[in-house]
């Protein structure tokens, strides 16, 4: 898989572990966290995020 940014269009990243808390669950907020990961644009700073388990499944 090829990525880039979606800002500047880069392809330099670093990547940092998160775990997000949920909000709008049943239990109430932040019941349970979403285990994510942070992928950060050595560029132009920009962040995006992406759930650790469909990372693991591809």
């Amino acid at each position: 898989m090829r990525l880039a940014c979606t800002v500047c269009g880069r392809t330099e990243f670093s990547v940092e572990e998160a775990a997000i808390l949920s909000g709008g669950s049943a239990q109430g907020y932040g019941a349970h966290r979403l285990p994510r990961t942070q992928v950060v644009c050595e560029n132009c700073g920009h962040v995006m995020s992406f759930a650790v388990a469909k990372l693991q499944e591809s």
